[in-house]
């Protein structure tokens, strides 16, 4: 009984931007702030900080 489940959506949009995070060579401290909207169930990007 093994299956995947969704929880809330992922826009590609984020996805580019939490990839190009992932990979960045950067030396100084970098945030991404996430959320969940409740009403829609996609994480969006709230804020960036470099």
């Amino acid at each position: 009984m093994s299956g995947t489940l969704m929880i809330c959506g992922i826009s590609e949009d984020l996805k580019k931007n939490l990839r190009s995070f992932r990979f960045s060579n950067s030396t100084s401290t970098n945030v991404l702030v996430l959320k969940i909207d409740r009403e829609t169930q996609q994480m969006i990007l709230e804020e960036s900080m470099e």
